[in-house]
């Protein structure tokens, strides 16, 4: 079993191993955010590979790619999620996404935009799913190698 170990410095120097198999989509996606990032520039963060996947993606793909996280929304409010303004934000980024190409600009770069204010609300993101457990375990290795 593969395994990687992550330091979180502003964690009291913490030490955590976890293998691949343990981490579902959401866990990937936090521990990617910052401090988890690696600083090196040619390392993309999760966020940027949902971007480019919907990027490449055909209109018909990219359409059902969308869907995901609208449906992720829908659960996650019928569940009583904690900040429904923040997936309501979130549906209607989506929402334009998928109506117009400048909507679809916005999405991108709201999911590449290093800016404290997107970063906040990227920590709310909808998008687990989106990338393929192969995709994920991609960076997740690259992280590894990185720390």
């Amino acid at each position: 079993m593969v395994a990687m170990t992550l330091e979180h410095a502003s964690q009291r120097g913490d030490v955590h191993t976890v293998s691949f198999e343990q981490i579902p989509a959401i866990t990937c996606a936090k521990l990617l955010k910052p401090p988890f990032v690696s600083h090196d520039p040619a390392m993309k963060t999760l966020h940027e590979l949902v971007a480019d996947k919907l990027e490449q993606a055909d209109p018909a793909s990219r359409a059902g790619l969308l869907r995901i996280p609208l449906e992720n929304i829908d659960r996650w409010l019928a569940n009583g999620h904690t900040a429904p303004h923040r997936l309501e934000q979130w549906r209607e980024i989506l929402r334009r996404a998928m109506e117009s190409a400048e909507g679809f600009q916005e999405l991108l770069k709201v999911l590449r935009d290093p800016g404290e204010e997107a970063v906040h609300l990227r920590s709310f993101d909808p998008f687990p799913g989106v990338l393929t457990t192969l995709e994920r375990r991609k960076i997740l290795l690259k992280c590894a190698y990185a720390h």
